[in-house]
């Protein structure tokens, strides 16, 4: 016999796994905007979305795999975000279209790494004006971008 509720809701779950996932699939089909409610309030909630941040940093390949297999399931919603992003940000993609041209330099402008180089916008308004960023320090300069807009 368990010694407290947690055990014992753990083995009833095990035991009964496949009865209460159709069960919780059932509902989550009749009660489709109680579904977007409870994932949006949890989703705000910060305890919870440090937890998540948390575990995508710790499971880096798990979340990997996890994409590929989403996308692998749903190929048609990768290319729908893709078009409305392309409507949301014609300017961004008109300029990422022209920096294609422009040539990468052969080490990062701030810190002169010769691994994992990007291309940088500074501003999507000169779109030949593109700075050559290793991975790290393009994702600093999204961090204080991201910063200054909010």
């Amino acid at each position: 016999m368990p010694t407290n509720s947690r055990e014992y809701m753990r083995k009833y779950y095990l035991k009964n796994k496949d009865k209460l996932k159709k069960a919780s699939a059932q509902w989550r089909k009749k009660n489709p905007q109680k579904v977007k409610e409870i994932v949006k309030r949890s989703n705000a909630n910060p305890k919870t979305k440090a937890k998540k941040e948390k575990w995508a940093k710790d499971n880096q390949n798990k979340m990997r795999v996890s994409v590929r297999k989403y996308a692998k399931r749903n190929p048609g919603i990768r290319r729908k975000n893709q078009k409305r992003y392309a409507k949301l940000y014609p300017t961004k993609i008109e300029a990422q279209k022209m920096a294609q041209k422009v040539k990468l330099n052969s080490c990062c402008e701030i810190c002169k790494d010769r691994r994992g180089l990007e291309k940088h916008h500074w501003r999507y308004d000169k779109p030949l004006l593109v700075s050559t960023l290793c991975k790290e320090c393009h994702t600093i300069q999204h961090k204080k971008n991201r910063r200054k807009r909010k």
